[in-house]
């Protein structure tokens, strides 16, 4: 049941890595850009030295955004979910998963609520229980939130600042490779 999804602007400087999260049973992973230096291989451990510690500010803006982002996805709202996505995720969304490149459950969805709300009542049982922040890290206005959760199958999560403000990237988040 693990769904990410991930469109990112990566610069220069090998920063990122293409890994294929593992399947589960029949549901479909979507390839996450996991961030990791390029002298360290795509270990684990190089998520958790990406970037540096949050500030207070910038943790509690990025704890905020997804305590709101998987209270809509427990409560299966896509609309209040897709406002809080980056832009060209929440264009991916329709364009990349409503014209039948994605899982048949997905095949379509005319609007981002609706792929969301779709991805939402697919995943429901792990998205029933809560997800807090435990760590937050920074690198060039991209975070990974780091997730305590009963039910949920991943363990961190991405945003990136978009306009001023953090805003989520994969629809539900990522395991370590």
């Amino acid at each position: 049941m693990l769904l990410c999804v991930s469109v990112t602007a990566c610069g220069a400087g090998g920063h990122s890595q293409t890994v294929a999260p593992e399947r589960r049973g029949t549901s479909p992973a979507v390839y996450l850009e996991v961030p990791s230096p390029t002298e360290d291989g795509g270990d684990d451990m190089a998520i958790y030295r990406f970037g540096h510690p949050a500030d207070n500010a910038d943790r509690r803006a990025v704890s905020s955004l997804f305590a709101r982002y998987y209270a809509a996805a427990a409560a299966g709202d896509g609309a209040v979910a897709c406002s809080l996505l980056t832009t060209p995720i929440a264009r991916a969304a329709v364009e990349t998963y409503g014209q039948g490149l994605g899982p048949a459950f997905l095949r379509g969805s005319k609007t981002c609520p609706e792929v969301l709300s779709r991805v939402f009542r697919h995943s429901h049982e792990e998205l029933a229980g809560t997800a807090r922040v435990t760590a937050v890290r920074i690198e060039r206005g991209h975070a990974l939130a780091f997730l305590d959760s009963a039910t949920l199958r991943y363990v961190y999560t991405r945003a990136r600042r978009e306009a001023g403000a953090w805003r989520v990237i994969p629809f539900l988040g990522a395991q370590l490779p």
